[in-house]
């Protein structure tokens, strides 16, 4: 072969490897793109440019995160039964912005991208790219069903879930097994101090490698993964420990997010037909139906021991677990709340991305149309959009009173009053920048029978009669009658008249009854 013959080989290898390389960018740009796209998509409708008032969690989340960078310590100073990181989640994003919800919303940006990135890079590489832009497209379509206002515990769980499945998949490859089961422990363990509920991946992942080992009688390995996955969970847990056991809260931390959550979710079972009726939501966008289909081929696959199934098994066993544990812990919280379904989101997108590769397989000639199915999904995703804006004007409309409401507290007294919101607007809290006299912002849990007692509710009488608010707004919510405890002792009692003997009722704000000084007794 002459030299010029030579020099044109390599010069047209060299342009078609140059192709190529385009191509993979061009490709890279699209799903980008997509993901991207979609995520604007589902929270442009709850960022504060719209919902200028978080929901009632959201407030909590924001009102805790405020406190926290004016120094003050979860639990100890301020009571919620969440785990600790959603509310230094909202003390970053405050801290970010200056105080403003947009700082929140861009960490949630920033989170939801990451589980879509995750999420379609995971079903594009087992199942395919029209799977991937379907099982994207719906799974986000249905998580605009459920967000409701935005800033929950199980949005920020979202991408630690894509991420453990991430790993998972991984796990089918003998390198550096050790060191993904760590980071997948670590992982959980970050899902658990996010939300306690949330252990559905956790316990699949430890059922499947504990049946998988003991069935092959590798107990070394079974000994050593469950180790590993111990010590990743144990880094967050040891450190979250260590901090608030050092600043005095460790007891706090107990009595809010597990004592108080074991009364919480001991009434679960009675509200299974209720999660029954909410996962309905997810049959019409058709996430739902779509991942059943995936879900029976994969219990098929691995009782026929499909060739597929053994090329993915440890994501494909772990996902036929975990769907079901993760819809069987639902009935543990004791409450029926849309978000609550958010949880399942991960596992429906993997067997959604199973059920359009299984149509394509046994059906060729679908294979034809997957432009269109794609473009289809892309479609439907769109019109979530609309339908959400079509759906939330009440939402809207509350949201935007109730930050008129804030504002009009904010001009009516002065930075260092003190505002008690009787019930559970702690949310006007944050947004009139104005601190409740006591830690417990809302009264919830000194209404629950079996967690409130004398000296919790006594507390907070003293704190009151201390810190004397400048107002004091019965909201009227039904669960917290205003001086009407569901315990009484004598010490209660004589807190109670000590406060109505400084508060009178002076009229009513925003349909709520307000009380202030008498003027006798103002401060």
């Amino acid at each position: 072969m002459t030299a010029c013959a030579e020099e044109l080989i390599l010069s047209r290898a060299n342009g078609i490897i140059y192709i190529m390389k385009l191509s993979l960018h061009w490709t890279r740009l699209q799903d980008s793109a997509l993901i991207v796209a979609s995520a604007l998509i589902v929270l442009l409708p709850i960022s504060p440019l719209i919902l200028p008032a978080p929901s009632r969690d959201s407030g909590v989340f924001l009102y805790v995160g405020w406190r926290i960078l004016n120094g003050e310590i979860p639990y100890l100073h301020i009571w919620d039964h969440k785990p600790p990181l959603i509310f230094y989640l909202n003390a970053l994003g405050l801290w970010l912005t200056g105080g403003s919800k947009w700082g929140v919303w861009l960490i949630e940006l920033a989170a939801l991208l990451l589980a879509a990135g995750l999420g379609f890079k995971l079903v594009k590489r087992i199942f395919g790219t029209t799977a991937a832009v379907v099982s994207l497209s719906l799974w986000l379509a249905s998580l605009t069903l459920v967000i409701e206002g935005g800033n929950l515990t199980t949005e920020y769980t979202l991408p630690l879930q894509f991420a453990c499945l991430w790993l998972v998949a991984r796990l089918d490859e003998p390198k550096h097994e050790t060191r993904q089961l760590f980071a997948i422990g670590l992982l959980c363990g970050l899902i658990f101090w996010t939300k306690q509920s949330l252990t559905g991946i956790a316990g699949a992942i430890a059922l499947y490698l504990t049946i998988s080992r003991s069935y092959a009688r590798q107990w070394h390995s079974l000994g050593r993964d469950l180790v590993m996955l111990t010590a990743g969970f144990a880094i967050p847990t040891i450190g979250i420990v260590a901090y608030f056991a050092t600043h005095g809260a460790l007891t706090q931390l107990w009595s809010a997010a597990f004592a108080y959550n074991f009364v919480y979710t001991s009434n679960g079972l009675h509200h299974l037909l209720r999660y029954l009726t909410i996962q309905t939501r997810f049959v019409v966008t058709g996430l739902l139906p779509l991942a059943l289909i995936g879900y029976a081929a994969a219990l098929w696959m691995w009782l026929t021991r499909a060739i597929f199934f053994r090329n993915h098994r440890t994501l494909l066993s772990v996902s036929l677990i975990g769907l079901p544990l993760e819809m069987l812990l639902f009935n543990v919280s004791g409450r029926a709340y849309l978000h609550y379904t958010m949880a399942l989101l991960p596992w429906l997108a993997i067997f959604a991305g199973m059920g359009v590769y299984v149509i394509m397989h046994h059906w060729p000639k679908v294979k034809a149309y997957e432009g269109i199915i794609a473009g289809t999904s892309i479609v439907l995703l769109a019109m979530s959009l609309l339908a959400h804006s079509l759906t939330s004007g009440g939402q809207t409309a509350y949201s935007q009173a109730t930050a008129r409401f804030s504002t009009h507290l904010r001009e009516l007294t002065a930075p260092t009053d003190s505002l008690l919101l009787w019930g559970a607007e702690t949310s006007v809290n944050f947004l009139a920048q104005r601190a409740s006299p006591s830690r417990f912002s809302y009264q919830f849990p000194l209404y629950t029978k079996d967690y409130t007692s004398e000296a919790l509710i006594v507390e907070f009488l003293d704190a009151i009669l201390a810190e004397r608010p400048r107002m004091i707004i019965d909201t009227g919510n039904l669960a917290t009658p205003i001086f009407d405890f569901p315990i009484t002792t004598p010490a209660i009692e004589a807190k109670v008249e000590a406060i109505q003997t400084i508060y009178r009722a002076t009229g009513s704000l925003a349909g709520g009854t307000l009380y202030e000084p008498a003027p006798a007794t103002a401060p």
